[in-house]
């Protein structure tokens, strides 16, 4: 099984005495993505929120870090199948990822899935996961530019779980439906709830 904890920066070649030889590292793997220390930098980057850089560029680095895994995945790159699961235990663990990386790393579920990685099945339930996470851990209505990417971003998972109509992401759509504090997404989660059973309801002769 894979283990998040063995994803240090240190096996994967950096520097520990110099910030500037981490960050200059780090720039340089989400540039040129190759071999397997770079996916495994690749992942630590989106796990631990940005590390090593400064706080000011973790967001860039995630970023980076984020729209790489995307085209590996999208372009099938070797060794690309590698770094899905990354992309979704950040999906399912972080609350705190910007809207920015958090589109590109469900556009990396979507593309794994459109290429054979995963099959519909787990690609809903990391989507309906990541909903989740992104609805528990949503930013006050006072930070309004943060609330608003969060709630587009659940949206958008709304949306790709409804046209999937995959049973195991009911229960979440149904929960967000009952108990979202904004009217918009609640709506759009009981539609969708909605329309997932009527797909799934066995046909009678």
């Amino acid at each position: 099984k894979r283990r998040l904890a063995f994803l240090q920066i240190d096996q994967i070649g950096f520097a520990r005495d110099r910030q500037a030889r981490k960050r200059r590292a780090v720039a340089d793997v989400c540039r040129t993505y190759a071999g397997k220390d770079a996916r495994e930098a690749l992942a630590s980057i989106i796990l631990t929120q940005g590390q090593p850089f400064n706080e000011e560029r973790r967001s860039w680095a995630m970023q980076e870090a984020a729209a790489a895994i995307f085209t590996s995945i999208k372009e099938g790159q070797p060794g690309a199948r590698d770094v899905i699961w990354a992309a979704q235990a950040a999906l399912i663990e972080g609350q705190n990822i910007d809207r920015v990386t958090r589109s590109l790393l469900m556009s990396s579920i979507l593309a794994a899935k459109q290429r054979g990685a995963i099959d519909q099945k787990e690609a809903a339930v990391t989507i309906a996961a990541s909903l989740e996470t992104e609805y528990r851990g949503m930013p006050s209505r006072t930070d309004a530019r943060a609330y608003a990417d969060s709630i587009e971003n659940q949206k958008y998972a709304i949306d790709v779980l409804q046209l999937w109509s995959n049973n195991e992401a009911l229960p979440v759509l149904q929960a967000i439906g009952q108990h979202h504090p904004d009217a918009s997404v609640r709506e759009r989660a009981s539609i969708a709830a909605s329309i997932m059973k009527m797909n799934n309801r066995p046909r009678t002769r």
